[in-house]
């Protein structure tokens, strides 16, 4: 008798679900709880997305360590950026550099055809590529620990890298899409508005740079677990082995 697969919950993904509260690192939050296309879900304390980590106090570290259980950290920020902003050392923790984007396109930008081009340097760009390459691997390493992933606003790199690892977990592009829009809601993100003149909270967080950037993979690859395999040389028993490491 052929299984019938349970409807796919359909609800609002809420911030306040995920979010983090720490005294000094913006728009950090928990990836989990979600529901996948085959009906597994994210486990909680897995997965740990945020923004820079220079500012973070001894409380934010301490709460990292013991609190969330953070043992491994991936660093998406150049290394002039991460150089001058440091991660700060945390006892037992690893950490991991990984520059996604070259200098050029480093540069926020308020306007919509910039900000397509950056993330498609992202999914498209060589350095880029040996990056998230290089993220699954270390997924498949230390994932069986916590590992928080990060770049500055934690929207940009840090958002692609979500994107991909979702996709190859069999979540559909819709959640994603959704998981990646919770940056925009997150207060520490509308305060940029304040200190950056002209700039509203759609300029800083919209889903249109992710969605071009996802529809050319999908359009030149089939799809996005296609495109994970092909460039990031991640085989079919990684992803096995993902799943039983991120779901349940």
């Amino acid at each position: 008798m052929k299984q019938v697969r349970p409807p796919q919950e359909k609800r609002e993904v809420l911030l306040s679900e995920h979010r983090i509260i720490l005294d000094n690192v913006r728009n950090i939050r928990d990836i989990s709880g979600y529901r996948n296309e085959d009906g597994k879900r994210l486990l909680p304390g897995k997965l740990i997305r945020s923004g820079a980590l220079a500012g973070a106090t001894m409380d934010d570290l301490r709460l990292l360590k013991d609190k969330y259980k953070v043992r491994t950290i991936i660093d998406f920020r150049s290394v002039r950026e991460s150089a001058h902003l440091r991660d700060p050392e945390i006892p037992g923790v690893k950490y991991f550099n990984l520059p996604v984007l070259v200098p050029e396109t480093e540069k926020n930008s308020d306007s919509f055809p910039s900000e397509s081009a950056i993330y498609a340097e992202m999914l498209f760009g060589e350095l880029a590529n040996r990056a998230y390459k290089r993220f699954f691997e270390l997924l498949l390493t230390y994932g069986d620990k916590t590992v928080l992933f990060h770049d500055d606003l934690g929207k940009d790199e840090t958002g692609v890298a979500a994107a991909l690892l979702l996709s190859v977990l069999g979540f559909h592009e819709n959640l994603i899409i959704e998981e990646y829009m919770l940056s925009g809601k997150d207060p520490e993100i509308h305060k940029l508005t304040e200190m950056r003149p002209g700039l509203t909270t759609a300029g800083i967080i919209s889903s249109h740079p992710l969605e071009y950037a996802l529809t050319r993979v999908q359009i030149e690859y089939g799809s996005i677990t296609e495109y994970v395999k092909k460039t990031l040389s991640v085989s079919n028993e990684d992803i096995r082995r993902l799943k039983k490491l991120f779901l349940a």
